[in-house]
C-alpha cells in the first residue's frame, strides 16, 4: 500500500501542507500522482496477467473490484475487461 500523503511528507522532510502546495505548482495532487500510477500499474496487469479483474484490484490497494473498474473506466473510459480484450 502507498504510504499517505502525510507519511510521504514526512520521508521527505516536510510538512503535509508544504507538500500539498508543491505538488499543487506542478498543476497535480496527492491522489492525482496515486491514480497515475495506479493506471499506469492497472494497464500493464491487464496485458501482462492473466489474473482476473478482483486480484489486480486488490494488488492495487481496492477494498472491492467495483471500486477499481468504475476508477479503470474513469481514467480509461472502457472497462477493464474491454481494455484486456
Amino acid at each position: 500500500a502507498p504510504p499517505g500523503l502525510e507519511a510521504l511528507a514526512q520521508q521527505l522532510h516536510c510538512s503535509p501542507r508544504t507538500l500539498r502546495r508543491h505538488l499543487q505548482e506542478l498543476g497535480t495532487s496527492y491522489q492525482g500522482l496515486l491514480d497515475e500510477l495506479r493506471f499506469e500499474r492497472a494497464k500493464a496487469l491487464l496485458g501482462q496477467q492473466d489474473w482476473p479483474v478482483y486480484r489486480i484490484a486488490e494488488a492495487l490497494g481496492f477494498s472491492e473490484t467495483a471500486s477499481f473498474r468504475h476508477a479503470f473506466q474513469r481514467w480509461s473510459g472502457v472497462p477493464p475487461s474491454r481494455f484486456r480484450a
